[in-house]
């Protein structure tokens, strides 16, 4: 009970002193990354794009020495750096180009952007702009026809700058909508979960760890643990490797990959799509010119010859994200992990598939032709 002779009611109130340790949680936003959009580019920026590509490329250096040999055992190291260094430099071209030449994303409300400006607002503002300078050249009278158009163009400006931005919402859906409209190739409902999407905060501590440096390590050895949980025996896999090693003896390189094959399988990217670590998109790939698919020709006929796999196509980004929107983003456990692979590896591999299903259609047509077609001869007759 506290009795107090400032307390000149005739209550006791109760008083009590609490020592509790209090932490405070940081949470960080997710950092945004910008990157070409290929919503946005219009057909004069893509042919700019391939035009700008073909002209890079032209000064590209070819490891001529590297991609011309048809040795299945080589070990020269040249070659393997070469390679690994053509690599960089295509991916390099890539980004310089678009850079300057496809619009990118931005974050929403960037640079003072204000949905709905451009069509509402602009032109009211340019007319009071100029109402208002008339009625400075006019010594700034108070009262007559150029004082009260001034007023009356005024008040029209702020009013549409105060309905842009209650209406922002309707403004940037409507846009959405209009714009969805006339490009038939972008997903309606994707694009309307996108939008719908909010945005997940980051801890900046997980499992007691708050360095960001730390929390990836964290990660690192929790999914290396994982991905490599399931046990093998040492010994079978060297066995395995000495019979490939023997097989390819007598194998010598006949099959080079050409820029048929490249342009089939980049039309099967999906537009949009990330490797997350060089900083490339599919859509790089899908708006390129024809002379690059030439370049990736001849580096994937080299990858085969070598048996060479370049870091930057093996490497993949693993990024945690919750399991749900109400769990507890400070515990480890209760993220999962998506993996952004390499856009080159993903040609790489859609090359074979569309290799192996043109040759499970052959094998099929000729089991067709000399077996089942004599068979139902047989029969008949």
């Amino acid at each position: 009970m506290l009795h107090d002779v400032v307390n000149t009611s005739d209550h006791d109130p109760l008083f009590m002193m609490l020592d509790i340790s209090v932490a405070r949680l940081n949470v960080d936003k997710r950092a945004f990354t910008s990157r070409p959009s290929s919503n946005k580019a219009t057909e004069a920026h893509i042919a700019a794009y391939k035009s700008l590509l073909r002209c890079k490329l032209s000064a590209v250096s070819v490891p001529r020495e590297a991609l011309s040999c048809n040795d299945l055992h080589c070990r020269n190291s040249t070659h393997t750096d070469s390679i690994n260094n053509y690599v960089s430099v295509l991916a390099e071209t890539l980004q310089e180009s678009a850079s300057v030449t496809i619009p990118c994303t931005r974050r929403r409300g960037e640079g003072g952007c204000i949905p709905g400006w451009t069509e509402q607002v602009a032109p009211l503002r340019e007319k009071s702009v100029f109402w208002h300078q008339l009625w400075v050249n006019c010594d700034r009278p108070r009262a007559g026809l150029v004082a009260d158009i001034m007023r009356k163009t005024r008040l029209q400006y702020h009013a549409a700058i105060r309905a842009v931005r209650r209406n922002e919402n309707d403004i940037v859906n409507a846009r959405f909508a209009s714009s969805v409209t006339k490009n038939r190739s972008r997903d309606f409902w994707q694009e309307v979960k996108r939008i719908r999407r909010k945005c997940n905060n980051v801890s900046n501590v997980v499992d007691g760890v708050s360095n960001a440096d730390d929390i990836a390590e964290l990660f690192a050895e929790k999914y290396s643990t994982l991905y490599n949980s399931v046990s093998y025996d040492v010994n079978d896999m060297s066995d395995i490797r000495s019979e490939l090693n023997e097989s390819i003896e007598c194998v010598t390189s006949d099959h080079a990959v050409t820029g048929i094959d490249v342009l089939c399988a980049i039309k099967q990217l999906k537009a949009g799509k990330s490797d997350g670590s060089l900083g490339l998109v599919s859509d790089h790939f899908i708006n390129a010119c024809d002379e690059f698919n030439i370049h990736v020709a001849m580096l994937f006929s080299a990858l085969l010859v070598h048996g060479l796999a370049p870091d930057d196509l093996v490497s993949g980004t693993l990024i945690p994200i919750p399991k749900g929107k109400n769990v507890n983003i400070t515990d480890s456990s209760n993220y999962r992990a998506i993996a952004l692979s390499s856009i080159f590896g993903k040609v790489f591999d859609l090359i074979f598939c569309i290799s192996f299903i043109c040759a499970c259609v052959l094998l099929s047509s000729s089991l067709v032709s000399n077996v089942v077609t004599p068979l139902i001869c047989v029969l008949w007759y």
